[in-house]
């Protein structure tokens, strides 16, 4: 019995296993990546292993390994033992020590989770397992399908109520010598730097991605990691939101103190922060909020430069090099106006990146990135030729850049837009899913073209998953 939950059939003997395997160190994990029926810790498995992509091989017993592909070998693993309800416990995870670090157990853990109801953690684990569970949980709550996370990504900013200046200081104060700063005296500067303005102020549930936080914060990861261990909502932050940043494009409303609260927040996957802000900034941050947000698509394989370089007018010049676009493309970076606009212009990414591809291309090259601004630029213009093009929203372009941090992307792992400094090593396999074709004896079939001969294809922008946010 494991959380009171019967394993299937040998799952018990599999696990005894798990402990003088961790003894003989983790060379003896590489036989977790033997192809199929040729491990040692399964009976006879069946799945289909393809080439480049993730492989699901069962066995009689109760296990499932899933299996990262790259050029016909096994990079990484994850075995996950079979509950009789439907749910998952963890048995191994291995990657190739080449591989560490780019996000492909995390990516087979997504899988497994759309797999089945829940997939839990062992209680026995390594010391880099406990680290490593530390960061996938944030990825994606471990809870059933049918609990949600606090907030939802679709809300916008809600109101929870309003109170006098008052009241929302001696909140401040209370928080404030409760925390790191206990034992020390009220910093009265700091104080009135935060409460300088408005006499009426609101509590507010307000969506991480409309909340500007310091990065800096976040390399204090102890104190984030304690924060977000915590299973009660966070208390209240504080923010604002000036006419000064309206004037500049700035949608979203800066976080003055609460910074830990809001990577906490990020790392245990919550989707809003409560926050106290003036009754003015909050009014702007709604009107903020109703503006269309703006949109570029990219290549998965560009996306290393956009987050150190942000994105160029110049370069959009190699994708739409060719017919009508390629006279007017130089010198732009072009953005979709609205959601259902930046989903067509999603479309139309994926089919020149599959078009200019070539047999053997990897998956970065054809996985396209949906990225959103979080400011709106002085010099947009209308795109004529984007207009033809798309009938959901309007085609806009500017002709200066824009920086990385005035950027988010859709991150899949998480179900959110996220800043460009959390990009590093997201698989680009969340991009592609796996379709299997199948003859009248519910044999495999094999496909003609490159891509689909190995049952992979590129997320559409109306399928679920992918780096792009779920159609509405």
């Amino acid at each position: 019995m494991t959380n009171g939950t019967k394993l299937a059939l040998g799952t018990v003997a599999a696990l005894a296993l798990t402990s003088a395997l961790r003894r003989r160190g983790s060379r003896a994990m590489e036989v977790l990546l033997l192809p199929k029926s040729q491990c040692p810790m399964t009976g006879p498995e069946k799945g289909r292993t393809p080439r480049n992509g993730i492989a699901r091989l069962d066995d009689a017993h109760g296990s499932v390994r899933y299996l990262r592909m790259k050029d016909g070998q096994a990079v990484s693993v994850l075995q996950v033992m079979k509950r009789t309800d439907g749910t998952a416990l963890i048995a191994h995870v291995y990657t190739d020590p080449s591989h560490r670090w780019s996000g492909l157990a995390r990516g087979l853990l997504e899988r497994a989770r759309r797999d089945f109801d829940r997939v839990d953690h062992s209680e026995h684990l390594t010391s880099m397992g406990e680290r490593w569970k530390a960061r996938v949980q944030g990825s994606r709550s471990s809870a059933p399908r049918k609990l949600r996370r606090r907030g939802s990504r679709s809300a916008g900013p809600r109101l929870i109520r309003s109170l006098p200046k008052g009241e929302a200081v001696r909140t401040w104060r209370k928080l404030w010598l409760a925390g790191k700063h206990k034992g020390e005296k009220l910093d009265s500067v700091l104080e009135r730097s935060l409460f300088r303005r408005g006499e009426r102020w609101v509590e507010a549930e307000v969506p991480l991605e409309l909340l500007d936080a310091d990065m800096r914060e976040a390399k204090s990861i102890s104190r984030v990691q304690s924060y977000a261990s915590r299973k009660t909502p966070f208390p209240p932050g504080i923010a604002g939101m000036g006419q000064r940043a309206l004037r500049r494009g700035l949608v979203k409303a800066s976080l003055r103190d609460g910074n830990h609260r809001y990577h906490a927040a990020v790392l245990r996957g919550d989707f809003t922060m409560r926050v106290l802000m003036p009754q003015e900034d909050w009014e702007r941050l709604l009107e903020a909020d109703k503006i269309p947000k703006l949109y570029h698509t990219t290549a998965y394989s560009s996306m290393a430069t956009i987050v150190r370089n942000g994105l160029s007018p110049d370069m959009g010049g190699t994708l739409f090099s060719h017919g009508s676009y390629g006279n007017v493309s130089r010198g732009k970076v072009f953005l979709a106006e609205g959601l259902n606009s930046a989903l067509e212009w999603f479309s139309k990414i994926e089919d020149m990146l599959e078009h200019r591809a070539g047999d053997d291309a990897e998956p970065g090259e054809i996985v396209p990135v949906m990225l959103r601004l979080t400011r709106r630029p002085m010099d947009l213009e209308l795109d004529p030729e984007g207009g033809r093009d798309v009938i959901s929203g309007r085609a806009l372009f500017t002709r200066k850049p824009i920086y990385p941090e005035h950027l988010l992307f859709w991150n899949p792992v998480q179900g959110r837009w996220c800043p460009l400094d959390e990009w590093g090593g997201i698989d680009p396999m969340l991009g592609i899913k796996e379709v299997e074709h199948y003859d009248d004896d519910g044999d495999v079939v094999e496909q003609s073209e490159p891509w689909t001969s190995r049952g992979l294809y590129v997320v559409g922008p109306y399928d679920d998953g992918g780096f792009k946010p779920p159609s509405r």
